[in-house]
């Protein structure tokens, strides 16, 4: 039952935070400083969510690759992060959309 729980709420926070991160790249990028403002620490509260569930799914998920795959898309925010300058800004939040888009899937179609 817990492992479902997990299951779930890695898929749950996974489209979450792409659809969030798509969505300031398309939208909020472009509205007033007031909402950019209020709508920042939301994505980095969605994205401590999923972290948290990934590392959580991976020490639970039974086998070794599952676990390794599992705990490289919990650390994918930190090490896509790292490489981020201000010129790639744009090019690296699209990977960090398809990366949180494939743990679900992942999850969905591996794991369940």
């Amino acid at each position: 039952m817990y492992l479902k729980i997990l299951e779930w709420s890695m898929i749950f926070a996974g489209i979450t935070l792409g659809l969030l991160i798509t969505f300031q790249k398309l939208v909020v990028c472009k509205l007033k400083n007031d909402i950019v403002a209020n709508y920042v620490p939301f994505i980095a509260f969605v994205m401590l969510i999923y972290i948290v569930v990934a590392l959580l799914l991976a020490i639970a998920t039974r086998g070794t690759i599952n676990k390794v795959v599992t705990f490289l898309f919990a650390i994918s925010p930190f090490a896509i992060g790292k490489f981020v300058t201000y010129k790639t800004e744009t090019f690296f939040s699209y990977i960090q959309v398809i990366c949180a888009f494939l743990s679900s899937a992942y999850t969905f179609l591996v794991l369940m």
